[in-house]
């Protein structure tokens, strides 16, 4: 019985995996044709933070994960306005991009205030980006 769980939470799992990717390939065809709708919204960050300690820590506890660590740094209780699944959905894939090239080490998601702004960061001890490669993905012109 625990085998069959076991399975089922793996296909469970890669199902929403799939239903990201592909939610997140519809939502780049509707960028390059103006029309993805921003929805925002008053929100605690650090209620998104608690959200993605809950989301990836069932993937932290996977075999390969332990000699990575994800440090969700919390800051003050601040209100933000913004679209909350955008920024939630940005965060995920910058979080599955450091885990995917950090094989070992320190991966920090947190966020800085200034004033009437708020720097959200997501900082990997991973190979890093070579410097030829930066132009490339900052112009979007990369795959």
């Amino acid at each position: 019985w625990k085998r069959l769980q076991r399975y089922a939470n793996y296909i469970s799992g890669r199902s929403k995996d799939l239903l990201r990717i592909i939610n997140d390939i519809l939502d780049f065809s509707r960028i390059e044709a103006q029309q993805l709708e921003i929805l925002n919204s008053k929100f605690v960050l650090n209620t998104l933070w608690e959200e993605l300690s809950d989301f990836y820590s069932l993937a932290l506890e996977k075999p390969n994960r332990d000699s990575t660590t994800l440090n969700l740094k919390k800051g003050p209780n601040i209100e933000i306005t913004t679209d909350y699944l955008r920024l939630k959905q940005i965060l995920i894939n910058l979080i599955d991009n450091a885990f995917k090239f950090t094989e070992k080490g320190l991966i920090e998601v947190g966020f800085n205030i200034y004033e009437s702004e708020v720097e959200i960061y997501v900082q990997d001890s991973g190979i890093g980006i070579p410097p030829e490669k930066i132009d490339i993905i900052l112009t979007g012109s990369g795959k």
